[in-house]
């Protein structure tokens, strides 16, 4: 049986990578949070939630956010019920805390607004980026066309010549 060693990755405990006894890489773990009774674990998971909020809010090395969130709504999706025995009560309070603060920032600030701006910004970008597109698509065909005009144009001149010759 391979001996496995876990080491903490960046910003966040709960980020592990495993290695094998040799330091081959093994697997990551997004959150990696002790297997316990549901109670226990909702205290884990709100600790777990609050150095995720810190992370953020410090801009502490990369990390995903996203993943972390996955893997979180992995570990609940994986639960039995609130008399499991795992990681399901960890998840649960993580995520309980993290809609809490959705909910208190969508209160406190007009996020809304804010995430249309962001959209609007990427609409325009995305519109700048596919009109340069088309508009070099446009310009190769263009040169794609000369090209067998020339080629065709040559090709008579030829024909032409072996006709005279």
């Amino acid at each position: 049986m391979q001996q496995t060693v876990k080491k903490k990755v960046g910003a966040l405990p709960f980020i592990t990578t495993s290695y094998g006894k040799h330091g081959k890489y093994l697997a990551r773990s997004e959150f990696d949070v002790p297997a316990e009774a549901y109670g226990d674990g909702w205290l884990t998971g709100m600790e777990a939630a609050a150095q995720f909020m810190d992370a953020i809010r410090e801009n502490r090395p990369y990390f995903s956010i996203a993943s972390v969130l996955e893997a979180v709504a992995k570990a609940r999706d994986d639960s039995t019920g609130w008399q499991c025995v795992g990681r399901c009560g960890a998840a649960t309070g993580f995520l309980a805390m993290i809609e809490a603060m959705l909910r208190a920032t969508a209160r406190d600030y007009d996020c809304g607004a804010w995430i249309r701006e962001r959209r609007d910004e990427q609409a325009e970008l995305h519109a700048e980026a596919e009109a340069s597109r088309q508009a070099e698509q446009a310009e190769r065909n263009r040169a794609f066309v000369a090209r067998m005009q020339a080629a065709k144009q040559a090709k008579r001149v030829r024909e032409e010549e072996q006709q005279v010759a």
